[in-house]
């Protein structure tokens, strides 16, 4: 066990380490000039070159690098000079409006997802299953920016009765919210319609027929159960999906989260702020993959066995 946690810590720290580095070199490889960028056009040599340095890009790329992992070392992230912050301050006062948007969009994917699914799955090849496969897969293909805008035409221009924009209340969250569940639920129903399909036909789920059990006893205790092994997986991978895709939805919903000061800099290259968002957002996805295979473990009971001998 202990060198199984080894060797998962050896694991995240690689995984951390490569996406800081690999937003770090991004950023800097980008064209243009952030300097200029931040001046303005109007800014002098002088004043480029003393903003340059203050940064430390007038450095080899290599010495930016390493005095980088330096300061990612001590935890120091830098000021933001669009914010006049630190950098860090400016991504966890946003975090809590991704973590929140993502939950509903999660909530409502798997809450919807996986009885629909499971609906669509007790008779396969009927009604009930053609159109709930015929939903999933029109959902499945709708573009997030697209399915967006659409959301704001009708619920928040035409009907006005949502909010398009801002946060504060559970109906700013409704469609921000719905932008991210679609796509995702469609995956949940087809994977747990699939899942259902193929766990009615082993036999234990005969013997609990013979047993004397009911078709409801026979789909809650036995077959959705043991559906949801993959479901898990999925859902796991799913989220951290929503939390990079979470840019596009923060953007058409001027939603205030770490997406969209991500977009806003980049295009400032406001270094100090891409590199806290990319470490943040790292270590996220670790913790994701590791409440995942803790969840997965505490379905099958065959892991936790395996994990004892």
């Amino acid at each position: 066990m202990k060198r199984d946690m080894m060797k998962r810590l050896g694991t995240t720290l690689l995984v951390v380490w490569g996406a800081v580095t690999l937003i770090f070199l991004l950023i800097r490889l980008a064209p243009g000039d952030p300097a200029l960028v931040m001046l303005g056009p109007t800014a002098t040599a002088e004043q480029l070159a003393t903003l340059r340095s203050r940064l430390g890009l007038d450095e080899p790329l290599a010495s930016q690098y390493l005095i980088f992992l330096g300061d990612l070392l001590r935890f120091d992230f830098g000021t933001s000079i669009r914010l006049g912050k630190p950098a860090m301050d400016a991504v966890l006062e946003r975090l809590p409006a991704t973590i929140e948007l993502t939950v509903w969009a999660t909530i409502f994917s798997v809450g919807l997802g996986i009885p629909l699914g499971t609906l669509a799955g007790r008779r396969p090849g009927g009604a009930m299953d053609r159109t709930i496969s015929s939903l999933a897969l029109f959902g499945k293909s709708l573009p997030g920016f697209w399915l967006g805008v659409i959301l704001i035409l009708i619920f928040a221009r035409q009907l006005r009765w949502l909010p398009s924009f801002g946060t504060g209340s559970f109906a700013h969250v409704v469609l921000p919210a719905l932008t991210m569940t679609l796509p995702f639920m469609a995956i949940v129903v087809r994977l747990t319609r699939s899942t259902v399909v193929d766990t009615l036909r082993e036999p234990f789920v005969q013997t609990a027929y013979a047993k004397g059990l009911t078709e409801r006893q026979v789909m809650s205790d036995h077959v959705v159960r043991n559906s949801l092994l993959p479901v898990v997986t999925m859902t796991g991978l799913q989220l951290t999906t929503l939390v990079g895709g979470a840019v596009i939805t923060e953007t058409v919903f001027a939603w205030p989260g770490i997406g969209s000061l991500l977009v806003d800099s980049v295009a400032g290259r406001d270094y100090s702020v891409v590199q806290a968002i990319a470490i943040v957002v790292a270590l996220m996805v670790v913790l994701i993959n590791v409440l995942t295979d803790l969840l997965y473990a505490r379905l099958d009971p065959r892991i936790r066995l395996g994990g004892q001998q």
